[in-house]
């Protein structure tokens, strides 16, 4: 299988693609630390893997538009989205700016959206495909965590369940 994997560049995202790659996937990369993604596709591919490394903003269409082609590109199909990609900037609901908050929402929900939306074509045409989007417990169980954070994960759980009724 092909793996696309959004944030893979830290935690989370790191822990994902060594999984993936572990389980026999090939693996397409994509974060904003391009020098973090290429130490990791190192990383992976002297130990026999097959990885790529792009550099891509989750929230800016034309960024994800050229990820998913240039994957399919290269390993010639997209199996896998495994969007983690996640930012969790901001504080409470009065002390968050509309900064803070758009910019996690940029990151955690439209670029969730965005991703999805891009390799729904190829994995439609191919007749198979897998969509994994990352939430958080957090969301449902609230707590001390920020505003922008918390309402973002809601919005990937919301969204991931009416997708999977959809398709």
């Amino acid at each position: 299988k092909v793996a696309l994997v959004t944030g893979a560049s830290y935690g989370l995202g790191v822990t994902f693609a060594e999984t993936l790659a572990g389980a026999g996937a090939q693996l397409v990369l994509a974060a904003r630390s391009l020098d973090k993604l290429e130490a990791l596709a190192a990383r992976l591919t002297a130990v026999g893997h097959k990885a790529i490394a792009v550099k891509c903003d989750v929230g800016n269409p034309a960024d994800v538009a050229a990820m998913v082609e240039s994957g399919g590109r290269h390993f010639g199909r997209i199996d896998v989205l495994f969007a983690c990609a996640g930012y969790s900037g901001g504080t409470s609901v009065p002390d968050t700016t509309l900064e803070a908050w758009d910019g996690v929402m940029r990151t955690n929900v439209t670029g969730t959206f965005l991703w999805s939306r891009a390799v729904l074509g190829p994995m439609r045409a191919a007749g198979r495909g897998s969509i994994i989007l990352v939430g958080s417990q957090l969301a449902m169980a609230g707590g001390r965590a920020n505003a922008a954070y918390l309402a973002s994960k809601g919005a990937v759980i919301s969204m991931t369940k009416l997708a999977a009724l959809q398709l």
